[in-house]
């Protein structure tokens, strides 16, 4: 077996692998298109992110978020900006006396997450 072609096999196979772990997206009529989040459910995305956050152990600015970012009230989070394109929600954590903020493209994508609230190339 030649170099060519293990090299074009591995490419194969990554390009399955790519393939596979893609959502597609739909646009025809009838088909199934990407969820369109708004005011009233990108706030509970943005809590499954968090969830997910502490879930996966990531460290957002260094810190990585404790199990008890998963157990605050509804009334400690809410949405505190909306672009044309994306939301960012806000999740106060009182005992901490921390705030994190997550910008999320209004497709549902999670761009990024930080305690300062402020997101680079953000339309006003």
């Amino acid at each position: 077996m030649s170099i060519k072609s293990v090299k074009l096999g591995l490419f194969g196979v990554l390009c399955a692998l790519v393939l596979s772990a893609t959502p597609a997206h739909a646009h025809g009529a009838g088909e199934h298109q990407a969820p369109e989040y708004n005011a009233t459910n990108i706030v509970d995305l943005g809590s499954r992110y968090v969830a997910s956050l502490v879930e996966q152990k990531k460290k957002i600015e260094g810190v990585v978020l404790n199990s008890s970012w998963n157990s605050l009230p509804e009334s400690d989070k809410g949405i505190q900006k909306e672009g044309s394109w994306y939301f960012i929600v806000k999740v106060a954590h009182k005992k901490e006396k921390k705030t994190l903020y997550l910008l999320i493209s209004r497709d549902g994508t999670l761009y990024n997450a930080n305690f300062k609230g402020v997101f680079e190339h953000l339309d006003e």
